[in-house]
């Protein structure tokens, strides 16, 4: 209820661990910086997430001050998508203070300053080689447009990392295939791919490990 009132919020130096359910649901974002605690452990359902519109709108801003990226609930950044909807996906960046995270070039996808780590995807989906774990939530209720690449690097897709994923209709491009380029399939958490439209796309695998995927739970689903 506060949120049109203020133009940002400092949470820097609380000692809160969590951040609620819902805490910033709300249509009035209008690119407000909140700053995230240093002692930030756990996003809860829907924590970071603004109401859905029908149309793109500035976001909110949640700048990560904490060392390591918290644990997430369910649809932390977004709620799952209808087609009238537009993914109003919240802007998360490191404070300028903060060396454990770092953004591709293009400035869409976050990742831990060793780049192994993918953490949180703003509508990007150009995940770099040399990535070796995809994190849960990844782009949970995301739009996604274009052919899909998993590099040979990856070894782990956490929970829920691509659930609900929706094409990006408005733009007259629809996602085609995803490749897989790694020799094992990855290992995978909760709810990957659920209710994603990813489910729908053909995959395509190394010819000496399609044998393997082929055996491999959730994978094996797939038209490999």
């Amino acid at each position: 209820m506060i949120m049109p009132d203020i133009k940002g919020l400092n949470l820097r130096n609380l000692d809160l661990d969590t951040i609620p359910a819902k805490a910033f649901y709300t249509t009035i974002s209008n690119n407000k910086r909140i700053i995230l605690p240093k002692t930030l452990k756990h996003l809860a359902d829907s924590a970071l997430c603004p109401v859905p519109r029908e149309i793109s709108e500035m976001d909110l801003i949640f700048e990560l001050t904490s060392p390591t990226f918290p644990t997430l609930g369910k649809d932390v950044y977004a709620e799952k998508l209808e087609d009238q909807d537009y993914a109003t996906m919240p802007i998360i960046v490191p404070s300028a203070d903060n060396e454990a995270f770092r953004y591709n070039d293009n400035g869409d996808i976050l990742y831990s300053a060793d780049g192994t780590i993918a953490y949180y995807c703003n509508n990007g989906y150009e995940i770099a080689e040399g990535t070796r774990i995809i994190n849960g939530g990844f782009m949970e209720n995301g739009q996604i447009q274009g052919n899909f690449y998993i590099y040979a690097t990856v070894d782990s897709i956490g929970d829920r990392a691509f659930a609900n994923v929706i094409y990006l209709e408005d733009t007259g491009y629809y996602v085609e295939t995803m490749t897989c380029y790694a020799p094992n399939p990855p290992k995978l958490g909760k709810d990957v791919f659920l209710n994603s439209i990813i489910y729908n796309m053909p995959v395509y695998v190394p010819s000496k490990s399609y044998d393997i995927y082929k055996t491999t739970e959730v994978w094996k689903d797939f038209e490999l």
